[in-house]
């Protein structure tokens, strides 16, 4: 007896064990770039109901999947979710407490559009994955060492560029939707693909406005970039802050050095949350798609483009 496929189509979509290149979303930062778009604006239906978190959504995977899938290519998508940082937060409580996401959108109309994201979301041929008290960067990164295949990460999140020292691993800005390429890590973090890995230190001494991280206060930047210059350790080895406090004592000011020195226990403690996990247990939940349950929901939010079109069958061929 022939076995059916997890996924309703063969040749599109599968598992990522099985597939020849993974598409990892994360989940929230898919959310608010579709939600927020100026691009599309404020979509709403004839009785008012927002509805660019299911249209967007939509236009976005299938324009992702259009534009980086090879001919005869089978390929996973997988939804990265967000828990709450336990470790992260207990580590330092005021991480991310700058963020107040009401000021963008109040709270029951983004929770009523999060129901709704995830219930379409589930009627795709795709992956949930998760990992208690962890977040989706730390759940992407997991899942670029597990299975070590070609990933392109759908994210606008910096904290992701750390994996780019990965010749597998491609970055696509939501917000752009554009590659991240060697000129964007040269521009923010004056660093190279190879040395990607080092971001993490780099924001540890120069802090992180939106996640409420702070810099070593008063660090001349000029002088900490001719430091990391000289800083040099493979992913994962050596002690990253001793390396910079000696590269910064090295320098012919002093100050840099000094202000390392004093404030090196942030340092550490910034490192240690910044730092992507990649060895996470993961929770992962196979959906194999619905093509009705898909119609629904785009009929419901009044997705007459995307119907009229056929554009959403491809999915299901």
């Amino acid at each position: 007896m022939k076995m059916k496929p997890l996924f309703g189509t063969q040749s599109r979509f599968t598992t990522p064990d099985k597939a020849s290149a993974i598409f990892v979303y994360d989940a929230l930062n898919l959310f608010f770039s579709v939600t927020l778009s100026k691009y599309l604006g404020p979509l709403a239906t004839s009785d008012g109901r927002p509805s660019s978190q299911v249209f967007g959504t939509f236009q976005r995977i299938r324009g992702h999947v259009k534009k980086y899938t090879k001919p005869g290519q089978r390929i996973a998508l997988v939804i990265a979710l967000d828990n709450e940082p336990t470790e992260k937060q207990a580590l330092f409580p005021e991480y991310k407490m700058n963020r107040d996401e009401n000021q963008v959108m109040q709270e029951e109309e983004r929770n009523e559009r999060l129901e709704s994201f995830f219930d379409f979301l589930a009627t795709f041929p795709c992956t949930f994955a998760e990992a208690a008290g962890e977040e989706a960067d730390d759940v992407i990164a997991t899942i670029t060492k597990k299975y070590r295949k070609p990933t392109f990460v759908f994210s606008s999140d910096k904290d992701l560029w750390q994996l780019l020292n990965n010749p597998r691993v491609t970055q696509i800005s939501l917000r752009k939707s554009e590659k991240v390429t060697d000129a964007d890590l040269l521009k923010k973090f004056d660093t190279t693909r190879k040395r990607a890995h080092m971001i993490a230190l780099y924001k540890a001494v120069m802090g992180d406005v939106s996640d409420n991280i702070p810099k070593v206060p008063r660090i001349p930047t000029k002088a900490f970039h001719e430091a990391m210059r000289n800083v040099s350790y493979a992913e994962g080895t050596g002690d990253p802050v001793s390396l910079v406090i000696e590269a910064a004592a090295r320098l012919e000011k002093p100050r840099a050095h000094k202000l390392l020195v004093e404030y090196e226990q942030l340092v550490r403690r910034n490192l240690e949350i910044i730092t992507l996990k990649k060895e996470l247990e993961l929770e992962e939940t196979h959906h194999r798609g619905s093509k009705q349950q898909m119609t629904d929901i785009l009929d419901h939010y009044e997705c007459n483009t995307i119907l009229a079109q056929g554009n959403h069958e491809f999915l299901f061929r």
